[in-house]
């Protein structure tokens, strides 16, 4: 999945806007794609699986940890590269005017600014900032829950329906970027900007967004994968995760990060992935 979506991503440098630096960028893609698709980090894992003292060692269990673990740590570095592979097709135009259209053609306006107007109270704001942020246990902590009290097998279910969704959006996010909410219109202001949690979201946004990456939510999308692993793998945080789901809806949307519409496509796309990942990733075992 990781590499496939490596060289699909790649086809981007060839667009007319592409940067200075796009050999580099080009050449660790096809690199990093061979080495995924040629087999290395099977081969690594069958390597340290064996009976042997090198897979007793430290060194292999740090293989082991690699091999299974990698596509998580690979995520930051896919999404930080994201403006870069819209800007290279699109040249800097982002699409949230049509966005906008659609919004006000189907919620009567801009929620993502008129929620935080109607309801400007750190009763409302903090909670759905802190169910925003929840997103991030959601993406890593909950497989480890599953690494650790279900298996290999069941951990590696659920990191193939976590990328599929991750190779999904990020191409629609190269292919039709969307700056989003964030960077078009003000944050909410008084009271709500005196919460922490508040304040730890802007942190976050400011230290780590990616321009182009809001139509359609992935945080919304992933976060309902997750809760569908949860049901398959491990039902007792499934409601803990669905719970968080519906915060993390209405909180992109209130923080003003996310337009509406946003994040119904994003429950949408979220659903279409939890459904069709078991039957894609059945056909690809057998």
């Amino acid at each position: 999945m990781v590499g496939g979506y490596l060289v699909v991503s790649s086809l981007a440098l060839a667009a007319p806007h592409r940067p200075t630096a796009w050999p580099v960028l080009f050449l660790v893609h096809l690199i990093v794609a061979w080495g995924l698709l040629s087999g290395t980090v099977a081969f690594l894992r069958s390597i340290v699986g064996r009976d042997t003292a090198t897979a007793r060692g430290r060194a292999g269990r740090v293989w082991r940890l690699l091999a299974d673990w990698y596509p998580l740590l690979f995520l930051p570095l896919l999404y930080w590269e994201l403006p870069v592979l819209g800007s290279a097709i699109w040249g800097g135009h982002y699409f949230d005017v049509l966005v906008q259209g659609w919004e006000t053609a189907v919620f009567g306006g801009q929620p993502a600014i008129t929620l935080a107007e109607r309801w400007p109270s750190l009763l409302v704001s903090e909670p759905l900032h802190f169910f925003y942020l929840s997103y991030y246990p959601i993406l890593y902590v909950f497989p480890v829950l599953v690494y650790l009290r279900r298996g290999r097998e069941a951990f590696y279910d659920t990191l193939f329906a976590m990328m599929l969704g991750f190779a999904v959006h990020y191409l629609v996010f190269t292919a039709f970027p969307v700056k989003g909410p964030y960077f078009v219109f003000p944050a909410p202001g008084e009271p709500q900007s005196a919460g922490p949690m508040y304040q730890t979201v802007q942190w976050a946004l400011a230290t780590g967004a990616s321009a182009g990456t809001a139509f359609p939510s992935s945080h919304v999308a992933l976060s309902v994968v997750q809760t569908m692993n949860a049901i398959r793998h491990y039902r007792p945080a499934a409601p803990v995760l669905a719970v968080c789901t519906v915060g993390i809806m209405a909180g992109a949307v209130y923080a003003g990060i996310h337009y509406a519409i946003d994040v119904v496509v994003g429950l949408v796309t979220g659903l279409a992935v939890a459904l069709v990942e078991p039957r894609l990733r059945r056909r690809l075992k057998s």
